[in-house]
């Protein structure tokens, strides 16, 4: 789900104010969390118990963390004008954009791409398939 998806006129807008010392001491009990990242948390949590996805995730990882480092990769991402999001854990939408930044790679790019890292991965068209579907949820 991303912004331009969210109708902002169905949620209503909450106003915390604490005007009071005794209020603010109780705060513990008032706790609004970002409706975006709850919602990728539970995502996450439901794509870790599906083991094909994990393990399509995990060439995901892998290919990202190698073409950071790789200056080889690195030069034939800037000859196809491509790029690899990197994962970041504490930014709660990059395995989405890891994940479309690497369908954006035609498939012999990615392949090419692959064969250059130290322990290649290889996505098959079911992987492509799974990332594919995993961006459309």
């Amino acid at each position: 789900m991303f912004v331009k998806d969210v109708e902002l006129n169905k949620f209503q807008v909450i106003n915390v104010d604490y005007d009071d010392v005794d209020d603010f001491e109780d705060s513990t009990a008032t706790r609004l969390s970002c409706f975006a990242h709850s919602l990728q948390l539970c995502v996450r949590d439901g794509l870790k118990n599906a083991s094909y996805t994990s393990r399509v995730l995990g060439k995901c990882q892998s290919l990202a963390k190698s073409s950071h480092k790789s200056s080889k990769i690195a030069d034939l991402l800037e000859e196809i004008d491509k790029h690899i999001n990197k994962m970041n854990i504490t930014r709660w939408n990059s395995e989405y954009l890891l994940i479309k930044s690497i369908l954006s790679i035609e498939k012999d790019d990615l392949e090419s791409i692959a064969k250059l890292m130290e322990n290649p991965v290889k996505f098959s068209t079911n992987d492509l398939i799974i990332l594919q579907e995993i961006v459309d949820i």
